[in-house]
């Protein structure tokens, strides 16, 4: 993610978007999970980014059925809340182990419509963290 998309995404200063792009190329689970390689930890980036982007903090959805890892246990996303379900925002998927700009609304609605494909057989990529659990076991935290 490079700067110019967090600053068309958010309106933030060239110096907030540059900050904030840095710590993400630098973030320990874009470097494959190396702690070595990493500097910064996707909490701490979504804590800086919420501070820049004047979010209401750093909120999760969860699987009852999932297990994303050790660490995340049932979240399979991390967003900076920003008011309203729609609003652009950073997320980040935890299975994926990838930061992205979107809304949580939308992440959502397509992780639930990909895991109804597969329920009537429909073929496509089946990346959804929850895939074998029911819609009702997606919630916001």
């Amino acid at each position: 993610m490079n700067s110019r998309k967090l600053i068309e995404a958010f309106g933030v200063t060239e110096d907030e978007a540059k900050e904030l792009a840095r710590m993400i190329r630098r973030s320990v689970d874009s470097s494959g999970g190396d702690p070595g390689k990493g500097e910064f930890t996707s909490d701490q980036v979504l804590d800086r980014a919420n501070e820049i982007l004047h979010g209401y903090g750093v909120e999760s959805i969860s699987c009852e059925h999932c297990q994303v890892s050790r660490y995340y246990y049932g979240i399979v996303l991390l967003y900076i809340n920003k008011g309203d379900t729609y609003d652009t925002t950073l997320l980040y998927d935890t299975d994926k182990e990838k930061f992205a700009i979107g809304s949580w609304g939308s992440w959502l609605e397509d992780h639930e419509a990909k895991k109804h494909g597969s329920e009537e057989g429909e073929e496509g990529e089946q990346d959804d963290p929850g895939q074998g659990s029911s819609v009702k076991d997606w919630r916001p935290r």
